[in-house]
């Protein structure tokens, strides 16, 4: 991952405003951002955060955060 970030999915949504309110209470974890994600049911949101440093650690905020089927992307 270039300059050493680490990626980290807290969830995935149907509902944007879900999303959205999901990234406002990741604020302290990290960068949030929405995420379009097309399936074949249907456009989902995920909600991902993205920080300097390793990726173990930021997965341990989100859970901490109450996402607790948080997962790595990248950063490793």
């Amino acid at each position: 991952v270039p300059g050493g970030s680490a990626v980290v999915q807290a969830a995935a949504f149907a509902d944007r405003a879900n999303a959205e309110r999901a990234a406002a209470r990741l604020s302290a974890a990290g960068e949030a951002s929405i995420e379009p994600l097309d399936r074949d049911s249907g456009r989902l949101w995920r909600v991902v955060v993205r920080s300097q440093g390793g990726a173990e650690d930021l997965r341990q905020r989100v859970v901490a955060a109450g996402f607790e089927g948080a997962r790595v992307l990248g950063g490793y």
